[in-house]
């Protein structure tokens, strides 16, 4: 018996950017605005909505920020365990020139706190979270949230060692070459523009990130978002 294909209007299937983008949007929306949407979103306890959640939204938000008058996407989402998440096709004038290859291929991850799902479970259940770095877990698998106090520059250190960490998962593997590494971050609260911009100013100071010629970090709350290049010697 054949396994059911996870989110098949989407998987394999070749089609324009923004196109793909418009899809995904109208696809979350419908659930959102479905039976018990905002609590199926939030603990996302089948296939097809984690890949919605952590995969297809990050990817739709990278497409936006690189498709242009220039520069044309066309991308085909793959759902299986392949050594990257989506192959993309530019086209258009700065293709024509030479300044962007016509091939490339994207691989998606998430960095967030390992309480995170704790955290949206403790919203979900009507009940308070103080945010992922506040929940323990008793033996009888209770879940407790208490306030938590950052200080000084602890939580800028916090971004950045979510995101170093997932990268440097990542650049231990082997992919295929022009691979993108797209990472989505949820952090333990709400990312202030400046935070954002000290933090991917340290990361870019610190971490190596090749073989990947570009990490594209996107704050998954908030749609901030940063690009890191590989240094060319």
């Amino acid at each position: 018996m054949s396994q059911r294909k996870v989110l098949p209007e989407f998987d394999g299937r070749l089609m324009d950017g923004l196109l793909f983008c418009r899809r995904v949007y109208r696809y979350f929306e419908n659930i959102r605005g479905g039976p018990q949407g905002k609590s199926l979103l939030r603990r996302r306890n089948n296939p097809e909505l984690k890949k919605l959640v952590e995969e297809l939204i990050p990817l739709a938000v990278f497409i936006q920020r690189k498709y242009s008058a220039a520069v044309q996407i066309r991308v085909r989402w793959r759902a299986g365990n392949q050594s990257f998440d989506a192959q993309l096709y530019r086209s258009g004038g700065a293709v024509e020139v030479g300044v962007y290859s016509r091939r490339f291929y994207v691989e998606i991850t998430n960095a967030m706190h390992r309480n995170d799902y704790y955290s949206r479970l403790l919203v979900d259940s009507q009940r308070v979270s103080f945010g992922p770095i506040s929940i323990s877990k008793n033996a009888e698998g209770e879940l407790t949230s208490t306030p938590s106090v950052w200080r000084n520059y602890e939580f800028l250190e916090s971004m950045v060692a979510t995101i170093r960490d997932a990268v440097a998962k990542k650049t231990a593997k082997v992919y295929p070459q022009n691979t993108v590494l797209l990472v989505s971050c949820t952090f333990e609260r709400t990312v202030l523009p400046e935070e954002w911009e000290e933090a991917i100013t340290q990361v870019k100071k610190t971490v190596n990130i090749r073989p990947f010629p570009e990490v594209f970090l996107l704050d998954a709350a908030g749609y901030l978002t940063a690009s890191i290049y590989a240094h060319k010697e």
